[in-house]
């Protein structure tokens, strides 16, 4: 009878819904690093062969939503999947740095990634990583406004953006 072991090479992958009124997210994860945080239901979630269940990474991914959603100190966020292209990656990079109840425009944050001469020329390219942004919260992409200091865009709507620039500059204690 042949060793039924699963391969190495395949990933178990998990997913567990995560209810934080008045919206209700979605985390994807195998043991070693998070796919995705969604708002649920999630095509981007269901996109990945995942079962329903817990692992280490979830339960960070839930810890840090709970905390988030009390106005609490944020935890550190677990092992995050590589972006798929180093535009992305580096858009991801930039935005970690960006605090709760901190704002910049796209502008800006186009003028952090390339020369001037380039930055008007890649705010499109950066709203689009931003609208792929496949970890909500964790990666705020939230925190990325218009010139103008009005919202713009979110993948998960513009009301739950308005909400959480609000919610963060009633919390402080979210930035630590």
């Amino acid at each position: 009878m042949p060793n039924c072991k699963k391969n190495s090479l395949f990933k178990m992958l998990y997913k567990k819904i995560v209810s934080e009124l008045p919206w209700n997210f979605i985390a994807v994860a195998d043991e070693n690093m998070l796919y995705c945080l969604d708002i649920y239901p999630s095509n981007l979630a269901d996109s990945f062969n995942a079962e329903f269940g817990n692992n280490a990474i979830l339960e960070q991914c839930e810890n840090f939503l709970d905390c988030y959603f009390q106005g609490e100190t944020l935890p550190k966020i677990p092992n995050l999947a590589p972006a798929s292209t180093d535009f992305s990656q580096a858009v991801r990079d930039a935005v970690l740095k960006i605090l709760p109840g901190q704002r910049i425009s796209y502008k800006e944050l186009a003028a952090q990634l390339a020369p001037k001469e380039r930055a008007v020329v890649i705010c499109r390219a950066l709203g689009h990583a931003l609208h792929l942004n496949p970890f909500l919260l964790m990666v705020p992409c939230h925190r990325v406004v218009k010139s103008s200091g009005q919202p713009g865009a979110y993948k998960a709507g513009a009301d739950l953006k308005v909400f959480l620039l609000d919610f963060e500059r009633r919390h402080p204690k979210l930035a630590g």
